[in-house]
């Protein structure tokens, strides 16, 4: 039985995953040649002028976020894309039947629930304190309060290992989900008589 909805339901779920794990490994790159770049050029902000901590930290940062807010956006949209359309190809597809179950679906599931998990963590928990620290840094920075900014700039560094950790184990398992799905579709197809 493998019907319409269940080609769309593997079509979306499989490129949901591919441009999922692309955004994430963009930004991951974007924000490794962002700071050594700005750094390197040791930029003087005007508008910051009574801001004594490092400038090409900001500049560098106001990039990075606004490459992590549209990433943020694009996981949130891919993942649903991604959990429907599985869901969509399971419900419709062959997998129903028990002779048709296999380890790789059960495998597909498993790493398409933990990339899930993942992103929910990093969108509901991890983001909201962090941009909360972002602004209140480059608010106090606006302000020339260099002793404020640079509080909420240690609360944002304290909480960057673990959004790193996130975003990295989010991207691991959106490719092997990925991978997984195109290897399941490559052996159920049957040869031609």
């Amino acid at each position: 039985m493998n019907t319409g909805l269940h080609r769309i339901g593997e079509t979306a779920h499989l490129s949901a995953l591919g441009v999922w794990t692309g955004a994430l490994v963009g930004a991951g790159i974007t924000a490794a040649r962002t700071f050594p770049t700005i750094k390197a050029l040791d930029p003087s902000l005007p508008a910051y002028a009574g801001y004594e901590g490092p400038h090409w930290m900001l500049s560098a940062g106001r990039v990075a976020s606004e490459v992590f807010l549209v990433t943020d956006v694009v996981q949130f949209v891919c993942a649903c894309l991604a959990t429907v359309g599985f869901g969509l190809a399971v419900v419709f597809g062959e997998y129903l039947n028990p002779k048709d179950r296999s380890w790789l679906l059960f495998a597909r599931a498993l790493f398409m629930g933990l990339a899930f998990l993942s992103v929910s963590y990093h969108l509901l928990l991890l983001m909201p304190a962090m941009q909360h620290d972002l602004r209140q840094y480059w608010d106090a920075a606006l302000a020339g309060d260099t002793e404020t900014a640079e509080r909420f700039r240690q609360a944002f560094g304290d909480r960057h290992t673990g959004a790193s950790r996130s975003m990295g184990l989010t991207a691991l398992a959106t490719l092997i989900t990925l991978m997984l799905g195109v290897w399941h579709l490559a052996s159920a197809r049957k040869p031609a008589p």
